[in-house]
């Protein structure tokens, strides 16, 4: 009998977008005496992660969304939320051991035992899923900061375990045609494949935005990467993410 040919079930994070020193978001200085106070009454470094905390809950609420919005639209804001996840994750793994690369679980769109492809529609309500609970380890490693004035390892590594991940089943959201083909094997490099093309992508966006993208960056007001999307977004993904970040913003820190 011959053996059941093995599904790609990894993915190797490389290390390379690990955001650098040099490259890493820094929240614009406030103006306001009333942000500057209540900026000052959190421990250093908890601004950003509230700005990371508004981001997770733009890129959660923005994707739920996205079946309304054009082919164009999705692929845009696929390339934006999956950068961002990548960069948050890089960065949340940093207080960890060194190593060349992270291991991720690559989407399994197969199911091992029945050799059954996942629906598009079962597909879209894992990666919501994933989504959701990114949104919850932000919020566990915000107000772990304002708790202790610090974040643990595990919190942290937790928290850039669920982004990558969920970041790769964003990639696939603009391919609902894998899996068409019927086989498995092929179904999981396709799978891989559309994971590899959105690292690209995300080097692309990291090089023309100027700096190292985070989550953080989509939940700040004014960030290069906000920039980028005034500058680059279609008018629909455009709309999705702004009023997103309008809604998450309000519900972490009113006017900060």
């Amino acid at each position: 009998m011959s053996k059941k040919p093995e599904l790609l079930s990894q993915f190797e994070l490389p290390t390379s977008l690990t955001p650098q020193p040099e490259q890493q978001y820094i929240p614009p200085a406030g103006h306001n005496e009333a942000v500057i106070k209540a900026r000052k009454a959190r421990p250093p470094g908890a601004l950003v992660l509230a700005q990371q905390h508004v981001g997770t809950m733009t890129v959660a609420r923005s994707i739920e969304r996205s079946s309304e919005l054009t082919e164009q639209d999705r692929l845009f804001l696929s390339q934006v939320v999956a950068a961002a996840g990548f960069g948050s994750a890089q960065f949340s793994f940093r207080p960890g051991r060194p190593v060349m690369r992270h291991h991720l679980k690559l989407p399994m769109l197969v199911n091992p035992d029945t050799d059954e492809i996942l629906s598009v529609e079962a597909r879209t309500n894992e990666m919501n899923r994933r989504l959701g609970l990114t949104v919850e380890a932000s919020r566990q490693v915000y107000e772990e900061k304002m708790r202790t004035s610090r974040v643990s390892v595990k919190t942290s590594y937790a928290l850039g375990r669920i982004a990558g991940e969920s970041s790769l089943w964003v990639a696939i959201l603009p391919h609902p045609e894998i899996g068409s083909s019927g086989s498995p094997v092929r179904t999981q490099q396709e799978v891989r494949e559309a994971c590899m093309d959105a690292l690209a992508t995300t080097r692309r966006i990291s090089g023309e935005v100027g700096t190292d993208l985070t989550y953080a960056m989509v939940g700040g007001p004014a960030t290069n990467l906000t920039a980028y999307i005034e500058r680059e977004a279609p008018h629909g993904a455009h709309n999705v993410l702004t009023e997103a970040r309008q809604e998450a913003a309000t519900s972490v820190y009113g006017s900060l």
